[in-house]
């Protein structure tokens, strides 16, 4: 048997606007793309060195790195990277930027798919990341049967006065402000897709009492939610920590446990122990 893939790291950032209820941002991604192709998720992908080189340039701020290193059991250059991926990703996918003066987004977007380094972009345009606009969310690893697998660490966020979500019809096809709600009940009518990760966030944030609640992030210490596929009963599921077929005895306090393939769509369920 092959060993399994060793995912790689990534960020994803929720991006929230307020409302009564609040709304979440969601692209759809291209059915092209190797990995959830088709699906709707948040702005997210890989970190590379290029977001290591933005911390060692010190093109991001931070209130207390010290204190989100700690958060996400990281050395503080490393937890600070993440942030950098993660907004990154949201301009290059939804066109929105956390930084410092106002940017010229599409300029620096079309620099960023020309492969221009992500730090000379932001010293050209005098940009300087507000990392501390990000908060740590969740924290997931993609099961170990994909051939494709990622160590993925979700971050939330307001968006930024002044900017409005523009997807780059490349990787992301389609975009749209839902609430959590309305997401989940379109993923079980059938009309979008959710991955696990997607579903199980959107859930939470219908239930969290207002913007600044969620805008919060995880208060307590993040449970690495790394799914174990299992066949219970003729169910495909997908197990999380806590579930009572899953190694792991300490899960998502309040969270579903799994979930479960139903009528082609994953749908929360639990089973803890």
């Amino acid at each position: 048997m092959e060993p399994p893939v060793t995912p790689r790291p990534a960020a994803t950032t929720v991006l929230l606007r307020p409302g009564a209820p609040l709304e979440v941002f969601l692209i759809k991604r291209a059915v092209t793309v190797q990995f959830m192709g088709g699906t709707h998720v948040f702005p997210g992908g890989r970190l590379d060195d290029g977001d290591r080189q933005v911390v060692t340039d010190g093109r991001i701020t931070h209130p207390n790195p010290a204190q989100l290193a700690a958060h996400m059991g990281l050395p503080a250059p490393e937890a600070l990277a993440f942030l950098v991926a993660g907004a990154r990703e949201l301009m290059e996918e939804a066109g929105v930027l956390l930084g410092a003066p106002a940017p010229d987004v599409e300029a620096m977007r079309a620099q960023l798919n020309a492969k221009e380094p992500f730090t000379a972009i932001l010293q050209r345009h005098g940009v300087t990341l507000d990392g501390g606009s990000l908060a740590y969310l969740a924290h997931w690893v993609t099961p170990v049967i994909e051939p494709r697998r990622f160590t993925a660490r979700f971050f939330v966020t307001q968006l930024p006065r002044g900017q409005q979500p523009v997807i780059d019809a490349h990787e992301a096809v389609e975009g749209a402000w839902m609430t959590p709600r309305d997401a989940v009940a379109a993923h079980l009518a059938g009309t979008l897709s959710l991955p696990p990760p997607t579903l199980c966030i959107l859930e939470g944030l219908a239930a969290a009492p207002s913007l600044e609640h969620a805008l919060r992030g995880s208060a307590t210490p993040v449970v690495t939610v790394e799914p174990v596929f299992v066949d219970d009963a003729g169910t495909p599921t997908l197990a999380f920590p806590g579930d009572v077929l899953h190694p792991e005895v300490n899960g998502v306090p309040g969270a579903p446990t799994r979930v479960e393939l139903r009528d082609g769509r994953f749908v929360t369920a639990s089973r803890p122990r």
